[in-house]
C-alpha cells in the first residue's frame, strides 16, 4: 500500500503533465489554439485552474518532500507567529 505522499506526488505530476500537453496542443495550433472554436483552448482554460488552485503543484511538491525527508518546509498557519 502506498503512502500519503505518493498520492500527492501523483497529483502534482499529473497536473504538471496535463498542463504541458495542453500547452503543446495550443502551440501546435498556433493562432487557432486560443480560439474558443477549438477544444484545445477549452482544455487549457479547464486545466489552468487545476494547476494553480491553491498552488496545487507547489504544495503537493512540498508535502511530498516532507514525506520523503520528514522535514517540514512550511509551518502551519496556527503555529506561525503573528506580525501584528
Amino acid at each position: 500500500m502506498g503512502s500519503l505522499g505518493g498520492g500527492w506526488r501523483m497529483q502534482a505530476w499529473t497536473s504538471k503533465k496535463a498542463r504541458e500537453v495542453v500547452s503543446l496542443g495550443r502551440e501546435l495550433l498556433g493562432g487557432n489554439g486560443i480560439l474558443a472554436d477549438f477544444l484545445v483552448a477549452k482544455a487549457f482554460c479547464d486545466l489552468e485552474p487545476i494547476f494553480t488552485y491553491e498552488g496545487t503543484y507547489d504544495i503537493n511538491s512540498l508535502v511530498t518532500g516532507r514525506e520523503i525527508t520528514r522535514v517540514a518546509s512550511f509551518k502551519p498557519a496556527m503555529l506561525a507567529k503573528s506580525r501584528l
